[in-house]
């Protein structure tokens, strides 16, 4: 066994969608007219909604579309 750590990019690889994605919708369900702040934090910068969108959501991570094929993988390694 390796004593190095093995990194895995999340969006896109580990799950299927992306963070972002996540937590917009996370956030527009608990609180829907969060759904109009949404273009003016963009306006500000896609960093500043994530921040913004992050305050707000909540995920539960064993929700998230995983990749099992290479969760299966990793386990092996």
């Amino acid at each position: 066994m390796s004593s190095y750590p093995l990194v895995v990019d999340l969006d896109g690889t580990l799950i299927r969608t992306d963070m972002l994605h996540e937590s917009a919708i996370a956030a527009v369900h608990a609180q829907p007219l969060v759904l109009l702040r949404i273009p003016f934090w963009l306006a500000s910068g896609k960093a500043v909604l994530k921040q913004q969108l992050s305050g707000l959501a909540q995920i539960d991570p064993e929700k998230l579309p995983y990749h099992t094929e290479l969760l299966d993988w990793l386990k092996q390694k």
